[in-house]
Parts: C-alpha cells; structure tokens; sequence
C-alpha cells in the first residue's frame, strides 16, 4: 500500500522555545481539523508530516490547508 505525504513546513514563524512540540501541536491540530471539517482521515508519522492513504485526499488537503500561516509540500 503506499503512503502519501503532506509535509507542513513553518519556516519562520517558529519562534524561541521547544519547536518539536510546537510542529507537533500545530500538525496535530491540522489533523484534526482535516478530519472534523472535511472528513479527510490520516495519520501523523512525525512533528512535520501528515500521512494520507490516497493521492487525492492529500490533494484535497494542501488545498484545505492553503490559507493557513504554514505552506505545505508533497512528499514521497
């Protein structure tokens, strides 16, 4: 089976303090927030990447994520 892999990437607006905890929060929460508003189920493999079991829900879901203050890119 493959994967398809959304990686959130926040560049600069990682300020002072534990970053990993701060991805993680924050990829967690798009998670969740695929999920809640647009029913799109995936999994979360590390603080940065969001694991989808088709191309198109990965799809749908840089395009649900566009306007947030992070970029995405996907990733094999």
């Amino acid at each position: 089976m493959l994967d398809y892999k959304l990686k959130l990437i926040y560049g600069d607006i990682i300020g002072p303090g534990p970053t990993d905890v701060y991805c993680d929060t924050i990829t967690h929460t798009a998670l969740l927030t695929l999920y809640v508003q647009h029913s799109i189920a995936c999994t979360q493999c590390d603080s940065t990447t969001l694991v989808f079991e088709s191309a198109k829900d990965r799809m749908f879901a840089q395009l649900a994520l566009s306007d947030k203050s992070y970029s995405t890119q996907c990733i094999d």
